[in-house]
This record gives C-alpha cells, sequence and structure tokens, in this order.
C-alpha cells in the first residue's frame, strides 16, 4: 500500500496535475533514507503488485530532472551495489522482469550506464541470454543490447578496451564453433592469438589461451594417447567430460569420435592443442583446421 501511494503522488493528483512540491519533499526523503536501495535489495520480499510499484517509482525517479541535473540517476552512481543487484535479479525469476525495467531506465543515463558496462558483473549477460525460461532470457537480451546501444561514444571505448575478451565469449559458444574455425583458420588472427600470448599481461594471456577447458585427469589421459597408441584405441578418450572413441593415434595427433561430433588433440613443441566439435563442422575441416595451427605453432616453435 505505501509503494501504491508513492506511485500515486509521484504521478498525479486528485485533479490529474503534478504536484511538484509534494514530489520534490518526498524525493529527497527518498534518497536521504536510502529507501531505493533498500527497496531494491528486498524486492523479492514483496508481493506481485508491489514489485511492479517499486520499478514504476524507480523509473520514474530516474526520469525526474531538476535544470540540466538527474538526481536521482546521481545517487545511483554513487550507490554501484544498487545496479549490481539489479543485474543478480536475472538469477530470480519472480523479480527478473521488474529488474530489468529498472535497469533499461538507469541506462539511459550515461553515468549510470558506465558503471554497468565497467563492472564484472556485465559479463553475466552472456549467461543471462541463454537462460532456459524464454521471458527472462528475452529481456535479459534486451538489457544487454541497450547497453551496448545507448551511449555510442562510451560503448567504442568499451569495445576497442575489451575486444579479445568480447571476441572470445562469442567464439567459445558451442554454437558459434563453424565462426571459431573460420576464425583461426586466418593467418592474421592466429599471429594476432600469439602475439597476445607474448603479452606481459596475465590476463590478456589467459583470454588468449583460453579455447577450450580440460581437467588435469584429462591433460593426463591425452598425454597418455601420444605414448600409447594402442591402449587409448581400447579405452577410449575423455575430453571435455566425454569418452570418444580413438580413430587415430600416434605420436603428433590423436582423434576421438563421439557421435555427431568429436575432438582433435595434436601436440606442438611446447603445446598440446585439443578441439572439440559439433555438427554442423565435420571431421575434415576440424582436423584441417587444427593441424594448420599445429603447424603454424611448430613453424615459430612453439
Amino acid at each position: 500500500m505505501f509503494c501504491m501511494e508513492m506511485e500515486v503522488l509521484f504521478l498525479f493528483n486528485q485533479e490529474n496535475d503534478p504536484i511538484p512540491e509534494l514530489v520534490t519533499q518526498l524525493s529527497t526523503e527518498i534518497i536521504n533514507t536510502d529507501l531505493l536501495v533498500i527497496l531494491v535489495q528486498n524486492i523479492q520480499l514483496l508481493e506481485f503488485e508491489a514489485k511492479k510499484d517499486v520499478a514504476q517509482i524507480f523509473n520514474n525517479l530516474l526520469r525526474r530532472q531538476l535544470g540540466t541535473r538527474f538526481p536521482t540517476a546521481d545517487y545511483i552512481g554513487g550507490k554501484p551495489e544498487v545496479l549490481m543487484s539489479l543485474i543478480g535479479g536475472y538469477e530470480k525469476q519472480d523479480i527478473s522482469l521488474n529488474c530489468g525495467m529498472i535497469l533499461r531506465e538507469s541506462l539511459r543515463h550515461e553515468l549510470l550506464a558506465k558503471i554497468i558496462i565497467e563492472s564484472p558483473q556485465f559479463w553475466n549477460f552472456f549467461q543471462y541470454v541463454e537462460l532456459s525460461t524464454f521471458d527472462v532470457a528475452s529481456d535479459a537480451f534486451a538489457t544487454f543490447k541497450d547497453c551496448l546501444t545507448k551511449h555510442k561514444s562510451l560503448v567504442v571505448g568499451f569495445l576497442e578496451a575489451h575486444y579479445d575478451q568480447l571476441l572470445g565469449e562469442l567464439l567459445l559458444d558451442r554454437n558459434n564453433y563453424s565462426i571459431m574455425l573460420k576464425y583461426i583458420a586466418s593467418p592474421d588472427n592466429l599471429r594476432l592469438m600469439m602475439n597476445l600470448l607474448r603479452e606481459k599481461s596475465k590476463n590478456i594471456q589467459f583470454e588468449a589461451f583460453h579455447v577450450f577447458k580440460v581437467s588435469s585427469t584429462e591433460i593426463q589421459g591425452i598425454l597418455a594417447a601420444f605414448k600409447d597408441a594402442t591402449a587409448i584405441r581400447a579405452n577410449g578418450l575423455l575430453v571435455g567430460g566425454i569418452k570418444h572413441i580413438a580413430i587415430r593415434a600416434d605420436e603428433r595427433s590423436v582423434y576421438g569420435k563421439k557421435g555427431t561430433g568429436g575432438v582433435c588433440c595434436v601436440k606442438t613443441k611446447q603445446a598440446i592443442l585439443i578441439a572439440m566439435y559439433e555438427e554442423p563442422v565435420q571431421f575434415g575441416e576440424a582436423t584441417k583446421v587444427v593441424e594448420a595451427l599445429a603447424d603454424y605453432l611448430i613453424s615459430v616453435n612453439y
């Protein structure tokens, strides 16, 4: 009821005219008492209609302008934990749409958009847009789109600064595997990855080398496969939690097949390349790219 009364006060009085004095007074008190922080952090405890009221109140406050200033946007800019709580709301289905509505209104303000896209939580959107609940995933995608389209100059700087990580997030998605194969088939792209591996920054090195994740146990199994081809043909090859039937095993290459997918492992002087593929990528396409990459690495003594 309290939320509903605030919402009515923000919008109209009985004559359908705004009440500037009351709106200013209430807005000031909400900010001074950190009420917005409390409402966002406890929105999951509210009833369905009250959650909608909170989103409406929050958005009305964000739109409120005094001269050239937006007091609520400035206030939230000093409380980044509010925005982080809203992003995390996508992990709770019953508040996800309410949080998304507030986030998209917040993204109208460049100050708040900057906080969001420069936060570690921003990268969670790559998981949120793939959630199994269609409504939540669609809402997350709408917010993600606004993050990257509302403020062009801000986004250009972000994309330049995080090009490698963004590219990695896109290429490492299994649905984009055929695109990844085309990307690494380019000699220019291979040179770029090699140069990034030489970067002093450990984070950049990690992103450049972060192509596939396999466990230490699986690594040991792959190493053993190069030494004992007979055993690996008999026992199979475990990679990515999937047991593959070995179809080739020698001192340089180990290939495995499972259903419509497979794995290619090729050894260079200092590394082992491990690539998993699925249809529409074909066995010949995958092995050709991995072998070409291995040849290049060997040619530069890696």
